[in-house]
C-alpha cells in the first residue's frame, strides 16, 4: 500500500516527496528556487536646505527662528484724477436781434454755447470796455455830458438764453458796475458786436 505523506508534513515543510506504488519512482515536490535580493539603489547625494518660499518662516545657524518675508504687495495704479467741469445754470437776457443772431451764428460756427460765445467777447474787449461803454471821449469843454450812452430804441430785442456759473454771472454784474454799462445785456451786446463784427 502507499504511503502519502500528510498536509501537516507539507506546511512543516520537512517532507516535500510523495510516495508512489511499486515501480514508479517517486514525485518529489521542490520548492522554487529563491530569488537573490536586489540591491538597494544608493542614496542621492544631500541636497542641503531648500530654498525657503516667501511667506515661509526659516531657521537661522544657531536654530532661532527668522520671521517670514511677506510676500509683496502690489501696487495698482492711482486712476487719473479726471477734472469736474464746473457746474453752471442757465439764464437769459434781452439783446438787439442782431446781436442774437450773431452771437447764434458764433456758436454754431464755432461749436460753442451761447455762454462761451459771451465770455470770449467779453475778455477779448476788456480793455476797450471803458471806451466802448463810456461813449465819444469828453473834451471838457461842457460841464453838462451824459455818463451813459443811449439807449437804442429802433431795434427790437431777442430773448437769448446762456448758461454761466455763479461767479462768471457775478463777474459780469461787477464789470456793468465798473464800466457804466446800462444792464449785463448792455455790457454783452457791446463786448459781442465789438468782438465778432
Amino acid at each position: 500500500m502507499s504511503r502519502y505523506t500528510g498536509l501537516g508534513d507539507i506546511e512543516d515543510g520537512q517532507v516535500v516527496g510523495l510516495s508512489a506504488p511499486a515501480g514508479l519512482a517517486p514525485i518529489g515536490l521542490s520548492r522554487p528556487p529563491t530569488a537573490h535580493p536586489v540591491p538597494a539603489p544608493a542614496p542621492a547625494p544631500d541636497p542641503g536646505p531648500e530654498p525657503a518660499l516667501v511667506g515661509e518662516s526659516t531657521v537661522g545657524e544657531r536654530g532661532q527662528k527668522r520671521p517670514a518675508k511677506p510676500a509683496p504687495r502690489r501696487r495698482h495704479p492711482k486712476p487719473a484724477a479726471v477734472e469736474k467741469p464746473p457746474q453752471t445754470r442757465p439764464t437769459t437776457t434781452n439783446v438787439p436781434v442782431s446781436t442774437a443772431n450773431l452771437i447764434d451764428q458764433c456758436r454754431k460756427e464755432q461749436q460753442l454755447s451761447a455762454g462761451e460765445v459771451i465770455v470770449i467777447a467779453i475778455e477779448a474787449e476788456y480793455d476797450n470796455l471803458a471806451n466802448l461803454l463810456q461813449g465819444p471821449r469828453r473834451t471838457g469843454m461842457f460841464e453838462t455830458h451824459a455818463s451813459r450812452l443811449p439807449r437804442r430804441d429802433d431795434e427790437p430785442l431777442k430773448t437769448i438764453s446762456y448758461r454761466l456759473t455763479d461767479t462768471d454771472i457775478a463777474t459780469i454784474d461787477t464789470l456793468v458796475e465798473q464800466f457804466g454799462a446800462r444792464s449785463r445785456s448792455h455790457l454783452i451786446s457791446v463786448a459781442v458786436n465789438a468782438h465778432y463784427r
